[in-house]
């Protein structure tokens, strides 16, 4: 199952790992991240201080694939309010893209630790986990995001991912078919489903006819 990263949180695209939760806490759909760099560069410019324009323009380096620039302004913004569940969460992303994935960790944990009631971070986390092949901690994280954030979708789709590496098929299926129940255009869930479906007796599968 292949997902693809984007600037925007719950997006489910293309096929081969878990999907980390990218852009939870801003909701930028990467459009314009040239203006958002220009914008938030003047901004600093005249606030050299401002925690929250670095960690924003980090956000946009990250929707262009710049991600040393980005984990360098997230870097700063932590600097500048070390107690900013956001900004390690961003970092954790940006680390994440680079497949950095124990930096990432540690910067996901620190998110946590900061904010306890962050879904997200504990998709994203989970997610990592996925990557280096930990799937009892991702399914664990995954879990931790969705009874925090019943309506997930990213989380039911990547528990499922999870469980389908486990050969855990029922269980699959069942968050495949919750994703879908969540959106019904979820691409990714579906042909998950699909796939794990060829792999049992049709009586088991819980697919619909």
């Amino acid at each position: 199952m292949r997902h693809t990263f984007v600037c925007v949180s719950a997006a489910l695209v293309t096929f081969g790992i878990a999907t980390i939760s990218a852009a939870a806490d801003q909701g930028e759909t990467c459009v314009r991240w040239q203006d958002e760099i220009a914008a938030y560069s003047r901004l600093i410019n005249r606030n050299p201080d401002n925690a929250v324009f670095y960690n924003n323009r980090g956000t946009a380096y990250r929707c262009k694939h710049d991600y040393v620039r980005a984990i360098a302004d997230f870097d700063q913004a932590i600097r500048l309010d070390p107690k900013s569940a956001r900004a390690y969460y961003n970092r954790g992303t940006a680390y994440w893209s680079k497949r950095y994935y124990d930096r990432a960790i540690s910067d996901f944990d620190r998110a946590i630790r900061l904010d306890p009631k962050k879904a997200a971070a504990y998709n994203s986390r989970g997610a990592t986990y996925w990557s280096k092949g930990d799937y009892n901690r991702a399914i664990a994280d995954f879990g931790r995001a969705i009874r925090l954030d019943p309506k997930d979708v990213v989380a039911y789709l990547n528990r499922g991912d999870a469980y389908e590496k486990k050969r855990d098929y029922p269980r699959a299926i069942a968050d495949y078919n919750q994703s879908l129940k969540l959106d019904p255009n979820n691409d990714a869930a579906r042909v998950g489903r699909e796939r794990v479906q060829a792999l049992l007796p049709a009586k088991r599968s819980g697919l619909a006819p």
